[in-house]
């Protein structure tokens, strides 16, 4: 089967209501399961290198006391263990820094919804950007007064400005759900089973 004729997990974002909706989930979602879920693995981790490295220095002194007495033959085994221990360590400490990475990453998007999301909720309570604007009278065109063409170009830039707001809100909500991780994509999945 081509790439392009596979099937998405992705329900289609056709209106900006869509779009808005999945992006409230996916904010909730952030907040309430991936983000605490990897705090904690990140929490175990640490807990992991803190034992390794006991265990680390444990067998480093049995290896000194090995030595002392003379026994090579177990001295080169435990020699042996501290070099697949100090992987094991190395591959534990490449996990946690990508991990605190990916939770970087993940309350870098969470803070991003959330400024998009109060955007759009003050937008729906009526709250809104509030502009004067100074006209003179060589901007005038003929027959107008000042304060109707004032109160005219404050509402003209207030839909320009409003409506830019809502179009790089409506973009930065599709960007990050197109970046969501397949854990989201696949809660979905089984949400939509379940109906």
């Amino acid at each position: 089967m081509p790439v392009s004729s596979k099937p998405s997990l992705r329900r289609p974002l056709d209106t900006h209501a869509h779009v808005l909706a999945e992006a409230a989930a996916y904010h909730d979602y952030l907040k309430t399961n991936s983000i605490p879920a990897l705090r904690r693995v990140l929490e175990y981790s640490e807990e992991v290198i803190s034992k390794m490295e006991e265990l680390y220095s444990h067998n480093v002194k049995i290896l000194e006391i090995l030595n002392e007495f003379g026994m090579e033959e177990k001295s080169l085994a435990v020699v042996e263990h501290l070099g697949w221990m100090e992987q094991q360590l190395e591959n534990v400490e490449t996990d946690l820094i990508c991990n605190r990475d990916t939770l970087s990453n993940l309350e870098d998007v969470l803070a991003q919804l959330a400024c998009v999301l109060e955007f759009e909720a003050a937008r729906v309570a009526g709250l809104g950007f509030s502009f004067r604007v100074g006209v003179g009278d060589d901007d005038l065109p003929p027959g107008l007064r000042t304060s109707v063409y004032a109160q005219w170009e404050a509402r003209r830039v207030h839909r320009l400005v409003t409506h830019s707001f809502e179009r790089e809100c409506d973009i930065l909500m599709r960007t990050l759900l197109e970046e969501a991780p397949l854990d989201f994509l696949e809660r979905e999945e089984e949400f939509d089973v379940a109906r």
